[in-house]
């Protein structure tokens, strides 16, 4: 196992052999039994927030609770941060009519789709997760709103959520869809995003694993082709979300799965570390980070982002 950094630096802007900029953070390489093979941080005692990177665990829950997607294009929607194009928003109305859920009674934001037009909830990124939130609170006999952290199906949620981490959660706040999303450590996310891929024995395994293999199915739903999540999936045939304010999550088919969290929110940080890391245990090409530079974000006007972490 690598030595825990002490300055937390997990990547660099390089321009021109120049170190212009520097992110922070915290990364965590797991194998399928849950070993740590390399960490950098505080990776079992800083709390960060995953924000979208836990849909697919919500979604799993969810299933478990008894809603009925047979779609699995549908599903993942649900573990989905889309893109807003018009394959997404045809998704999303096909989801809308599966589940019997009317515009109306979603609590997500309206956003406009990215090809122009009025704004609605149904074009809202999170709308999969929303749709299936809707339709599931039904099953509850309670009159919040199904956003509500006290309502029981995000209580529901949130114990999933600190049995499969095995970390109890410190803070529930609003995500930006108005939704709940609940702090882990990076180590306990990382324990519960491989068993997308790993029967880990939980009780909602079975779910798990039927909303992994709707990621790696359909990547395109996940975000949008030729941006970092999709494109990570389709060309290593992974499972890859990102969250809000700097957190990745990336699953390998053989259950090793990456975890990083740049403390100023930045995606492309947490990208290069994370397939960094994969890339130097051999789960992904060594190459991968000059290959993919371009899709992944990591070249802007003249520099490049660069990982500092060393195995």
């Amino acid at each position: 196992m690598s030595r825990a950094t002490t300055d937390f630096v997990i990547a660099v802007v390089d321009r021109g052999g120049f170190t212009e900029s520097w992110h922070t953070g915290v990364a965590v390489l797991i194998d399928a039994e849950g070993a740590v093979l390399e960490q950098h941080g505080s990776i079992d005692a800083r709390h960060v927030l995953p924000r979208s990177s836990l849909k697919p665990l919500y979604a799993a829950s969810m299933l478990a609770l008894g809603t009925t997607l047979e779609d699995d294009r549908q599903l993942a929607l649900a573990c989905a941060s889309n893109g807003r194009l018009p394959m997404h928003l045809e998704l999303a109305e096909e989801m809308a009519a599966a589940l019997g859920v009317e515009e109306d009674e979603l609590l997500c934001p309206p956003m406009r789709p990215a090809t122009g037009g009025e704004a609605s909830p149904s074009a809202h990124m999170c709308v999969g997760k929303h749709l299936l939130m809707a339709r599931t609170a039904r099953g509850f006999d309670a009159t919040l709103p199904y956003t509500d952290v006290a309502h029981p199906l995000q209580e529901r949620l949130r114990q999933d959520l600190e049995r499969l981490t095995g970390v109890p959660t410190r803070a529930s706040v609003a995500d930006g869809c108005t939704a709940p999303v609940h702090s882990t450590t990076t180590l306990g996310f990382a324990l519960a995003f491989r068993q997308l891929v790993v029967d880990g024995g939980d009780p909602l395994a079975e779910h798990l694993l039927r909303a992994g293999a709707a990621m790696r199915q359909h990547p395109a739903v996940v975000e949008a082709p030729g941006k970092p999540d999709t494109v990570v999936a389709e060309s290593f045939d992974c499972i890859a979300k990102f969250g809000a304010e700097g957190t990745l999550a990336i699953t390998m088919p053989n259950g090793m799965t990456a975890v990083t969290h740049c403390f100023d929110g930045t995606r492309r940080a947490a990208t290069v570390a994370a397939v960094d890391m994969l890339a130097r245990h051999g789960a992904i090409p060594g190459d991968a980070l000059e290959r993919y530079a371009n899709e992944l974000e990591l070249q802007h006007s003249g520099a490049i982002v660069r990982s500092a972490l060393a195995g």
